[in-house]
């Protein structure tokens, strides 16, 4: 089993899953990865500068886990599956989620990311998303998973909005050098920590707050 609490005042809240669920590689996807690990250091990052999404992640791959002679670097790592999970790569936006629950330990952002999986076309995580959304709505009430919903839904249209700026840029590696240094699927994340659904759960639960101080 899976699970990462976030404690609100008198309720603990576990985002469980009965059962741990990997992300099942669409043939797109394992093919684009088959031919990264043949590949060289500096040749993924020549397709990364001209906007591989996969290259993105594999090079990601290559920090957090000391592939291709590289350092160990988590940061640099993250900022990489960030810049590919914004143009939309499955395995990246799997990474940021598996992120939130393990080392964030951010449930609702794990659920947020769950969704936005199941949207990319990863519909081994539609029943998982629905499980966790019902465990939310149970423990928190409607607002709280309209929240998580507004959220993965703005994200997609992130995703979209990013896909077409990488189509449509001239000078591609500038790009995607802005992408891995500033901007990111995570970049508005830290504004949604517990001090952020604990408001949402107060505005809307005011009684019962009250009967738990």
């Amino acid at each position: 089993m899976l699970a990462t609490t976030l404690l609100i005042p008198g309720i603990s809240f576990a985002a469980e899953q009965t059962k741990e669920v990997r992300i099942q590689y669409s043939k797109e996807e394992s093919k684009s990865m088959e031919k990264w690990k043949k590949k060289t250091m500096n040749q993924m990052l020549t397709d990364a500068n001209k906007g591989d999404s996969a290259a993105l992640y594999m090079i990601g791959g290559c920090y957090l886990y000391g592939l291709n002679e590289m350092p160990i670097n988590v940061k640099i790592a993250n900022r990489y599956f960030g810049a590919s999970a914004l143009l939309g790569f499955g395995p990246a936006v799997d990474q940021i989620k598996f992120k939130n629950l393990e080392e964030v330990h951010n449930p609702f952002m794990m659920i947020v990311y769950t969704n936005l999986l199941a949207s990319l076309g990863h519909r081994e995580f539609t029943f998982i998303y629905h499980e966790l959304r019902g465990n939310a709505l149970q423990k928190f009430g409607l607002p709280i998973v309209e929240e998580i919903e507004r959220l993965a839904l703005n994200k997609k249209v992130e995703i979209y909005s990013y896909q077409e700026e990488m189509k449509k840029a001239k000078d591609k590696a500038k790009y995607i050098s802005s992408l891995i240094n500033g901007r990111s699927i995570e970049s508005e994340d830290k504004k949604y920590g517990k001090d952020y659904w604990f408001a949402i759960f107060e505005a809307n639960n005011p009684s019962l707050l009250s009967q738990k101080s």
